[in-house]
């Protein structure tokens, strides 16, 4: 056979690393709305599998990695769409590329209904071609009409039509007989990289009112699992938007142990992510990763004062040293931290005879 695993890159190599691994359709033909969706906001590595017969999931994996290593990608987060679902536990067993993060899109450890995978296995092997070529067409215009706001998978549909060829046919079914032979639950049930999941709520193809239990029973590794109530099984394309936002979130949420980059949800209209260097970080990155988490306890802090003062009574020495530690606030002092903590604190050396309080009470009463 001719063909060879195909690869694509979006972004640039100091962004964080999504690899995406297709469905059983085995292209990147359907994800041009999610790859939009994302924007510039990862490097977005697509793959084409083969039309191979005899590939084992084992061979599959491999050749991904190898596909990944001459392009010098060792590590990132894998998307595992479908069918590959069944490829992200062989490189994980594998140990050769370093998985930040699992995300499976419709994706499961073994089926939970054989009976429908062979069923499918036993169709698709007896289809006829020019019957599979009337149902792509079909589903053709179906599809202009949900993805008529995105041009990239409108532009991508004549590419997927045109690949639905008898020996597409033949490797969709080789790949069918995979998925009903395959069992990773040993994998699932040990590895500690973590694992998210997203499908559509309507997917008869993978029921997720069976995958779901499972993972949760099962994985410790399994972090959320996701329904996309208006999403179908293809749920990248169907809710391409809220599917990029949201894997962009958990790839924020999880940054794994020793990674040279960290991945944070800003003040933006989408999420954006931020990659950390050994470089100390200039004051717009601060401010992206620091903001609104400061924005959130000043208001808090402005909230506790108004109950306050609306309480009748007067000012102990709590509140006295807050109002003195929030002086520290507007000066020039690059320590505002210690002198605040200063503010709090009591400046005396000499041990007091016995306590005075049973508890913490976070200021020094010093008119005492």
């Amino acid at each position: 056979m001719d063909e060879q695993l195909q690869l694509r890159i979006q972004g640039e190599p100091s962004q964080p690393t999504l690899v995406y691994l297709p469905g059983l359709h085995g292209d990147w033909t359907l994800i041009g709305s999610f790859k939009r969706a994302l924007g510039h906001r990862v490097r977005f590595v697509e793959i084409t599998y083969p039309r191979t017969l005899n590939w084992s999931l084992d061979d599959y994996a491999a050749n991904v990695e190898s596909a990944l290593a001459e392009k010098d990608i060792t590590r990132g987060w894998l998307l595992g769409e479908s069918f590959s679902s069944q490829v992200v536990w062989p490189m994980v067993a594998r140990g050769k590329f370093q998985i930040e993060g699992i995300i499976l899109a419709g994706g499961f450890v073994r089926h939970p209904i054989h009976a429908v995978v062979r069923f499918a296995e036993r169709l698709a092997r007896g289809i006829s071609l020019s019957l599979l070529t009337r149902i792509m067409f079909g589903y053709a215009k179906i599809a202009r009409l949900r993805y008529r706001h995105s041009p990239e998978t409108m532009a991508h549909l004549h590419e997927f039509i045109a690949r639905r060829t008898e020996l597409d046919r033949q490797a969709a079914v080789h790949r069918l007989r995979l998925i009903a032979g395959s069992d990773f639950c040993d994998i699932a049930k040990t590895t500690k990289i973590p694992i998210f999941a997203i499908t559509g709520a309507l997917d008869p193809i993978v029921p997720w009112i069976s995958v779901r239990p499972w993972l949760r029973r099962n994985c410790p590794a399994l972090r959320t699992y996701k329904i996309v109530w208006r999403a179908d099984h293809n749920v990248l394309s169907t809710a391409a938007e809220t599917s990029a936002n949201q894997i962009v979130q958990w790839m924020a949420s999880a940054p794994p142990a020793n990674t040279q980059t960290v991945f944070l949800v800003v003040t933006a209209e989408k999420p954006v992510i931020v990659p950390q260097t050994n470089d100390p970080m200039t004051r717009q990155q601060v401010l992206d990763l620091y903001f609104m988490d400061a924005r959130s306890k000043l208001i808090d802090l402005a909230a506790f004062l108004d109950r306050v003062e609306r309480a009748d009574g007067d000012d102990d020495f709590r509140m006295k040293a807050l109002r003195t530690a929030l002086k520290e606030l507007s000066g020039e002092n690059r320590e505002k931290a210690k002198q605040v903590l200063l503010s709090f604190s009591d400046p005396t050396t000499e041990p007091i005879p016995a306590a005075t309080t049973k508890a913490a009470c976070g200021a020094w009463p010093r008119e005492s």
